[in-house]
């Protein structure tokens, strides 16, 4: 049996994978920002350190 989940999104992060090149949108509260990053071990990084900069919760995102 499946436990209903009460959790409330904060923020939602969108990203466009391309070959070389990740193309990131964090959206919280109707307000838009965006990043650019390289599709590797260095870029991912890059970004996680950006998304824990800006206060992004794990538990309260969703990444599309």
């Amino acid at each position: 049996m499946q436990e209903a989940c009460d959790l409330t999104i904060g923020a939602t992060v969108g990203i466009d994978v391309s070959k070389d090149r990740l193309d990131v949108v964090l959206r919280r509260e109707e307000r838009d920002q965006t990043r650019g990053c390289a599709n590797s071990a260095a870029g991912f990084l890059d970004l996680h350190r950006w998304l824990c900069g800006q206060d992004v919760q794990p538990q309260q995102t969703r990444v599309v």
